[in-house]
């Protein structure tokens, strides 16, 4: 695509993109920019399509007269015609590689998404040893799935039924839920109690009313106990 080809409202925006605009016709396009958002999208997207180019330039170190040769540009002397010629078959040959560029940009897939895995938390165990009963209990939280664990042999059956705690290091006993008295019982650990399933925290099973204890704290004998561990 040519400089010609373009309509002028893109030509100007990429001129002015390319910096080719110098002054009344520069702070003309400039109020355009300020004064019209699809003038400005013009603009923006003219400097997206441009910039790779930049990247193909080789980094070049100024010439020894170049402060000469810029005190002679600034002598006040208009551009002459063979100038204004010279700019206007740059900007020409520099749409020219932005269309051509961006046709390769467009063509070109996307790049696969990266996908960042994060690895997943600890597991933690604890064996619940029991206080002067029989039976074993074993413990398993899984943190990444919120997920508590007890399997539990034969545990005594005397009308109450096991109710499980997790007891912070120093501080007051949290109810679980209640538990199977043989077999497995999964838990599902809403947010408020994840925080206390922590390396170092206690486990504890005590024999309460079959709806649990009535005062949101232990109150049958404590026939099994542990410590969480991380695996």
């Amino acid at each position: 695509m040519s400089a010609d080809a373009l309509p002028e409202h893109d030509a100007l925006a990429a001129e002015l993109a390319l910096g080719l605009l110098e002054g009344e016709e520069r702070a003309a396009a400039l109020r355009r920019v300020l004064a019209e958002p699809e003038f400005a999208r013009a603009v923006s997207d003219w400097r997206d399509r441009l910039a790779p180019l930049f990247d193909l330039v080789p980094d070049m170190a100024p010439s020894a007269d170049l402060w000469a040769r810029i005190d002679a540009a600034l002598d006040g002397r208009a551009a002459s015609p063979q100038r204004t010629g010279f700019w206007k078959g740059a900007a020409a040959a520099a749409l020219a590689a932005a269309a051509a560029l961006a046709g390769v940009l467009v063509l070109r897939p996307a790049p696969p998404p990266q996908i960042v895995t994060q690895p997943a938390p600890p597991r933690l165990a604890a064996p619940l040893m029991p206080e002067g009963a029989s039976g074993t209990m074993m413990a398993s939280y899984d943190p990444g799935h919120a997920m508590l664990r007890i399997r539990a042999e034969t545990m005594p059956d005397d009308g109450r039924m096991p109710e499980l705690w997790v007891i912070p290091e120093g501080g007051e006993p949290h109810s679980l839920g209640m538990i199977r008295q043989a077999g497995t019982t999964e838990m599902a650990m809403p947010a408020e109690l994840k925080a206390w399933l922590v390396d170092g925290a206690t486990l504890a099973v005590t024999l309460e009313p079959a709806t649990g204890s009535p005062t949101g704290k232990p109150t049958g004998p404590m026939i099994a106990s542990g410590t969480l561990t991380t695996v």
